[in-house]
């Protein structure tokens, strides 16, 4: 009797969410996969991401990487038009020379 009164209890166990037994095993995170690769030195993962999100996308539909390798790697819904990836590079030029007129800016004051 006992083990009929044990099965039942371990079936019932299992049944409720919560108490599921090995309920400790996480799921496997999905593989990442570039839609697009910006092997620009410049390229900054902050400019893109402000990019998409003006752009009307949400943030959980954004992943990026960033490698030494490959520059920044983005996995998104869908590939990028030509016409956006040139609209990020000139955003990165932009933001390029922002940061080399601040350094000048700060090297001359450093003086």
């Amino acid at each position: 009797m006992p083990s009929s009164t044990q099965g039942t209890l371990s079936r019932l166990i299992n049944f409720i969410p919560g108490l599921r037994r090995f309920s400790h095993n996480m799921p496997e995170p999905k593989p990442f996969k570039a839609t697009d690769v910006f092997p620009n030195r410049y390229a900054d993962a902050e400019v893109l991401r402000r990019y998409l999100i003006d752009k009307g996308y949400k943030d959980e539909d954004i992943v990026i990487q960033s490698s030494n390798d490959h520059g920044i790697e983005l996995q998104f819904i869908r590939p990028l038009t030509k016409k956006e990836r040139d609209e990020i590079s000139n955003l990165f030029d932009e933001e390029k020379k922002k940061r080399r007129k601040a350094q000048s800016k700060q090297t001359e004051t450093d003086d």
